[in-house]
């Protein structure tokens, strides 16, 4: 798994992560059950891993989210 700052973070230790970005967020005067979390994944990226991150950013307090799904095209 990917942050958004290019460093590879094991999806298990998003957690601290997304409370930090919620704190963030509070510190502007945004609830973070109004920010929409973008989720981009390949066709590599197992389902459950997907889900596993929306379940942490719910736990965060985070309710909206896209998804953009790409399929690399196998050569």
């Amino acid at each position: 798994m990917f942050y958004g700052t290019g460093e590879e973070i094991p999806v298990l230790k998003m957690a601290p992560i997304l409370d930090r970005e919620k704190r963030y967020y509070a510190d502007l005067g945004i609830k973070a059950k109004e920010v929409t979390v973008t989720i981009r994944a390949d066709a590599e990226v197992p389902t459950g891993l997907v889900q596993e991150i929306i379940k942490l950013a719910q736990e965060a307090g985070f309710e909206k989210f896209a998804l953009k799904a790409t399929q690399k095209r196998r050569e």
